[in-house]
């Protein structure tokens, strides 16, 4: 399998989580008849933004998703993403429509680089003899 659709698979499972989590603290919450929608949208950016950052932070180079998929992120330059570049990465994937954004990206670009990629100067690699045979190239 490609590391494009790799990736894609990856960000699919990582979208489920989160959906799931929010979806769970969303019947939690006590609703307001004019801001459901809002808050949603505002339990969603919480949990992704906490979901990311605390998995990558822990695990330093990867989430449920590319775990699953055997991928992981590292800096442009092969060595560990960087607080900053974990810090950027969590904050892009706070809203669906970006997240949307960037799984397009992933398939219009040539050379498998996405938008979360270029922001934060990072991005995805295989994990294992893909790694090794990817690093030398």
């Amino acid at each position: 399998m490609l590391t494009h659709e790799r990736k894609f698979l990856a960000a699919l499972i990582d979208i489920a989580v989160v959906l799931v989590l929010t979806v769970i603290l969303y019947l939690f919450v006590p609703k307001l008849d004019y801001a459901n929608t809002f808050l949603f949208a505002l339990i969603y950016a919480i949990v992704a933004f906490l979901y990311f950052f605390i998995f990558m932070l822990v695990s330093k180079d990867t989430t449920l998703g590319l775990k699953i998929m055997e991928l992981k992120i590292l800096n442009k330059d092969w060595s560990k993403p960087t607080l900053k570049s974990i810090l950027l990465r969590s904050v892009s994937y706070t809203t669906i429509v970006i997240y949307i954004l960037n799984l397009l990206y992933l398939f219009i670009n040539k050379s498998e680089v996405t938008l979360f990629d270029e922001l934060s100067d990072s991005f995805v690699a295989p994990i294992g003899d893909a790694y090794k045979v990817n690093k030398n190239q």
